[in-house]
């Protein structure tokens, strides 16, 4: 079996600062669908996309400090020349947040449970609402942290209605990562062409479901009624 020959990759190298997982695409001839790549001399995950290409993901968050990788692709024992990457940048320390579900919510909701997903989470981080850690969090393992959140009594940006969550490791604190708040939807009432329906929660305190009908003073009956 002939072994591929490859002809650049793109990117040709990976800044590390920021920890996040970078897609390498490898570009030559000779792939086949059970080809593998190589970096370093070890085989690595890689995905097959055609004859003359596969990819494969450098986990920047492991991969060490500033080096160069050698990646190659092999079909069975058959290894294919190798071609360089380079890992720039220093390696970052700070927590990062990747995702936090749910990340919006209306401002009458009940109270819920936030999941903070990211990298570099310690028993030490706390979690931030507006640089306040939350009352109640708690840490789950290095990738994943919660927070239990109470709408009614959040502090927010009335200009936009938004708030900005952090994780916070020894003082260092992480990106931002933006929740945002919704006004509640106003209920949609249909009713005769004649009357009006209105809301009582907006005028006693009978419950939401009850409604005052009230005769409309612009209504023309149709002619001939």
């Amino acid at each position: 079996m002939a072994a591929p020959v490859l002809t650049s990759l793109n990117p040709t190298s990976v800044d590390i600062s920021q920890g996040l997982p970078t897609t390498v695409h490898i570009i030559g001839t000779g792939f086949l669908v059970d080809s593998v790549i190589v970096i370093n001399g070890s085989d690595d995950v890689g995905i097959y996309v055609s004859a003359t290409e596969m990819t494969t993901v450098i986990n920047t968050a492991t991969a060490g400090g500033p080096s160069t990788m050698q990646v190659a692709v092999r079909n069975a024992a058959a290894v294919s020349n190798a071609l360089p990457l380079s890992l720039t940048g220093t390696v970052p320390t700070s927590p990062l947040i990747i995702n936090v579900n749910p990340h919006e919510a209306y401002f009458d909701d009940d109270p819920m449970d936030l999941t903070i997903d990211g990298m570099r989470f310690s028993p030490s981080s706390q979690v931030l609402w507006g640089g306040i850690p939350f009352d109640t969090y708690a840490y789950v393992n290095a990738t994943t942290m919660t927070a239990h959140l109470v709408p009614l009594d959040a502090t927010y940006d009335p200009s936009d209605n938004t708030a900005e969550i952090r994780v916070s490791t020894g003082g260092v604190w992480s990106n931002g990562f933006t929740f945002q708040f919704n006004e509640p939807e106003e209920p949609v009432i249909s009713g005769s062409p004649n009357t009006e329906a209105i809301p009582d929660q907006y005028m006693s305190p009978e419950p939401p479901d009850v409604y005052r009908v009230v005769a409309n003073p612009d209504y023309v009956p149709p002619e001939g009624r």
